[in-house]
């Protein structure tokens, strides 16, 4: 029988800190078989050892999306910064926003409230006029074209069938064009 020189790594990862991560054998064996067989009983006697102390998905995600929530769901929230300082002061207007407690999604209808955890959208009137867009996209909300002058944006969170839910108001100033960046800084601070 001939005897071969076999080197087996093993990497194991994980978030306890614990493993054989980049741990190398070389083993003297008359086959592969062999080897492997040594090396996978050190390794089987650790990752027994760890499948005790591993979370499960649910420990680390929470619920699946497709269970219906047994507890009532906390209040839907909306959290959104005032506008970019940069494109600001080119007249562009960019507003980054969050939702807590609820999903935004392009969903609409009575049916979809029934669904857990909560759906909905954004309804965005702009300087209080009669007329306002719904937004689905969860995306940040860029907007140009207004007069140099100050605005108010609101951003309305309402669920699929567009009950108001919370809302947030942004207020700030269009820069004429030509103003210097410190002074638009200076804007934001006092709007």
């Amino acid at each position: 029988m001939t005897s071969f020189m076999h080197k087996i790594v093993v990497i194991a990862g994980g978030t306890s800190g614990i493993g054989l991560a980049g741990a190398t054998s070389t083993l003297p064996s008359t086959s592969f078989g062999e080897a492997r067989e040594s090396f996978c009983g050190i390794a089987e006697s650790f990752c027994d050892e760890r499948i005790a102390e591993t979370q499960t998905a649910r420990d680390v995600l929470g619920p699946a999306a497709i269970v219906p929530l047994i507890v009532p769901q906390p209040p839907a929230k909306i959290i959104a910064d005032p506008p970019l300082a940069e494109p600001l002061a080119q007249g562009h207007v960019y507003i980054q926003y969050r939702a807590e407690n609820l999903r935004i999604v392009p969903v609409f209808g009575p049916k979809a409230v029934e669904v857990s955890p909560r759906i909905g959208h954004i309804h965005v009137p702009v300087d209080d006029a009669p007329w306002h867009w719904a937004d689905a996209s969860g995306e940040q909300l860029i907007i140009v074209g207004l007069a140099a002058e100050p605005h108010k944006i609101q951003m309305i969170l309402a669920n699929a069938n567009h009950q108001l839910l919370d809302q947030a108001t942004v207020e700030f100033v269009i820069p004429e064009r030509g103003t210097p960046k410190s002074a638009v800084m200076d804007l934001m601070k006092t709007s």
